[in-house]
């Protein structure tokens, strides 16, 4: 997994991959968006962006096994003959082809449920609150963003000290719209629009002091679209 993000304290850093990332662009303004919100609120934010939240390992050998099962039955009816000791050779050939491609593509989406999917991003979301340290965060003032790009969701987890500082009716308004980011045609537009009025929301009901400065963790991205 690698890291990319910075924050605009003395411990900052910015954590690239060797290659040139394609949505660098896009990484930077929101390195650039994160480096504001912390100026102005004493709450503890992380963003997590993963190609996926599963390997989903088992509908790719699903989708395999089908795919060689059908070309079996193709290869027993043409005309051509093939000697029966290269059969088991090319159904096997078949279920890797078929397995990876599945695995590497949103074919993975498609023969998923929702339900799964979006369990799937909440599992793996809590798992990064903990383990990007958002758990610890002072007086439990930790927020996680954690974005899937497979399973187009978006899935936030806030600490009791979050919560209870927000006006219920403008949280659940910016969290409606946040989940909705990436069914837009240009997600990462919509995504920077809904850090705006995160801050603005953070700014404004936690905000930043010197006795507590707020912290915004690397930006963590990961995984396979």
């Amino acid at each position: 997994m690698s890291k990319a993000g910075a924050n605009a304290s003395d411990h900052s850093k910015v954590v690239r991959k060797k290659r040139p990332h394609p949505h660098s662009a896009f990484y930077q303004k929101l390195s650039e968006y994160l480096a504001e919100i912390q100026k102005e609120t004493s709450a503890t934010l992380a963003v997590a962006i993963h190609g996926s939240s599963g390997n989903y390992w088992d509908v790719a050998y699903l989708f395999g096994a089908s795919f060689a099962w059908v070309g079996l039955a193709f290869l027993l009816v043409i005309p051509q003959e093939i000697h029966e000791y290269n059969l088991p050779i090319i159904t096997f050939l078949l279920f890797l082809i078929g397995a990876w491609v599945c695995s590497r593509t949103r074919l993975r989406r498609w023969l998923t449920t929702r339900r799964r999917r979006r369990h799937q991003v909440k599992q793996a979301a809590e798992a990064a609150f903990v383990a990007e340290g958002v758990y610890h965060a002072p007086h439990r003032r930790g927020l996680l963003i954690y974005w899937s790009r497979l399973e187009q969701v978006i899935e936030v987890i806030a600490d009791t000290g979050i919560v209870a500082a927000m006006p219920a009716e403008e949280w659940h308004h910016f969290l409606f719209s946040l989940h909705r980011v990436p069914r837009h045609d240009h997600p990462g537009h919509h995504f920077l629009d809904q850090l705006s009025v995160l801050r603005r929301l953070l700014g404004q009901h936690l905000p930043a002091s010197a006795a507590h400065h707020a912290d915004v963790l690397p930006i963590k991205t990961g995984g396979e679209g």
